[in-house]
């Protein structure tokens, strides 16, 4: 009987020259990677071969850069602290600085409510403009490095820049993605500004540079969204700080409020500040109406409260400004001189100047900055409705609580601010 066997079955030519195709490709891609990465071991040929010549993460790429691009600036920016004010200097909160010059660096976002920041030691504050919050200090330390800034071509065009972040008193840097800018006038700071879109994870009072290190700007809050100064006009208005004499305070005799949604509808206008008090001793008397909304001073747009108090604080005596207003359904341009603007007429560690609202209590027209009532947090435009023991307090009433107030126990404050009733504590 024969022994019956299966038959083997055949390769087939075609198969075994696809296998000797593999494995002489693999020889050559490990041969390759031996001569192109010698120094790189590998006790497998296939992964030592694939990875090598494989291309490299583009998260890798990015990581690399912000490393490389941090070494290089790491003496040009700085974390400066900020007192503030009654504050115990051992609890200051952190900021962010530029070396601009050796000995100065630029500050943005330094105040809180138009108060002039108090820098702790060794930073000397030298200057500051409360309608942008820019603070120029001196700050001893290593020569500034000269810093290269964008040309801002094709600002459009997507890309990913690096902004400064901080850890404690130190700067640290992170990407972030732009989807690309949007050029708009900004009457706080005097010139183009560029917005960027909304879900963009930019914060306020950073330092933006692009990935190969070349300066774009900073980072302020534009009317609720964030936006970036360029250089060139960061520098210009850091060196008119220092040159600048700062003249008399002035002012128009007139109080205004923002639009809320209901003003908004009954006056027919988004944009702009509605007047809701004009002093019949002042410059404004007989010329501007309790009602109107300003949305223009001069050729400059006024869209919020924010671009009111940046122009206002500007003004100088005996300055001439156009106000565009809206009244009645009309467009007029109404001409106006600013004059100095009265001290504040109440006692100087309490700080603010009130005006008579009967029935309700007392209006904030006026807080100056470093007092009492600045670091409550009271605000311009605010209704006392409750101060001390005093209920609709009018301001002389409030004057005598404060001053006969035992020191070292604050008093209780109610106000209305927007529709908003809050409290708040005013001490010494």
């Amino acid at each position: 009987m024969r022994d019956l066997q299966a038959p083997r079955p055949r390769v087939s030519r075609e198969t075994r020259l696809l296998f000797v195709t593999i494995a002489c490709a693999i020889a050559a891609l490990w041969v390759l990677g031996r001569l192109r990465f010698p120094e790189r071991a590998s006790t497998s040929p296939v992964p030592a071969v694939l990875a090598p010549l494989a291309l490299p993460s583009s998260f890798d790429d990015l990581a690399g850069a912000v490393t490389q691009f941090a070494s290089g600036l790491a003496a040009s920016t700085v974390g400066v602290a900020i007192v503030d004010p009654g504050g115990d200097p051992g609890n200051a909160r952190v900021v962010q600085g530029l070396r601009w010059r050796d000995d100065l660096t630029v500050v943005v976002g330094a105040g809180r409510a138009g108060e002039r920041p108090r820098f702790r030691q060794p930073a000397e504050l030298l200057a500051y403009d409360p309608a942008t919050s820019l603070a120029v200090a001196r700050l001893p330390g290593a020569p500034a490095v000269p810093l290269a800034t964008w040309d801002g071509r094709r600002v459009d065009t997507p890309r990913y820049f690096v902004s400064s972040d901080r850890v404690g008193m130190r700067v640290t840097w992170r990407p972030v993605f732009v989807g690309g800018f949007s050029a708009v006038a900004s009457p706080r700071w005097q010139g183009e500004i560029w917005e960027v879109p909304a879900r963009t994870d930019l914060t306020p009072g950073a330092f933006l540079f692009t990935l190969d290190g070349q300066w774009a700007g900073a980072t302020v809050e534009h009317r609720g969204r964030v936006a970036v100064v360029l250089p060139a006009l960061l520098r210009a208005h850091a060196e008119d700080l220092l040159r600048a004499q700062r003249p008399d305070p002035a002012g128009l005799g007139i109080d205004v409020t923002p639009l809320s949604p209901g003003l908004s509808a009954a006056t027919g206008r988004e944009g702009g500040v509605i007047v809701s008090h004009v002093d019949p001793r002042g410059p404004a008397a007989g010329l501007v109406l309790v009602g109107d909304v300003i949305d223009a001073v001069g050729p400059v747009a006024v869209g919020g409260i924010d671009d009111w108090r940046a122009i206002a604080s500007r003004l100088a005596p005996r300055q001439a400004i156009d106000l565009h207003v809206h009244r009645q359904g009309m467009r007029l341009a109404v001409p106006v001189v600013a004059v100095t603007a009265p001290a504040v007429p109440v006692s100087p560690d309490l700080g603010v100047a009130l005006r008579d609202v009967p029935g309700t209590g007392s209006t904030v027209t006026r807080v100056a900055p470093l007092t009492a009532a600045a670091r409550a947090g009271l605000q311009a435009g605010d209704v006392v409705t409750l101060f001390g023991d005093v209920a609709a307090p009018r301001p002389r009433q409030i004057l005598r609580a404060w001053a006969s107030a035992p020191g070292g126990r604050p008093l209780v404050v109610a106000i209305t601010r927007n529709g908003t009733h809050l409290m708040l504590a005013v001490e010494r």
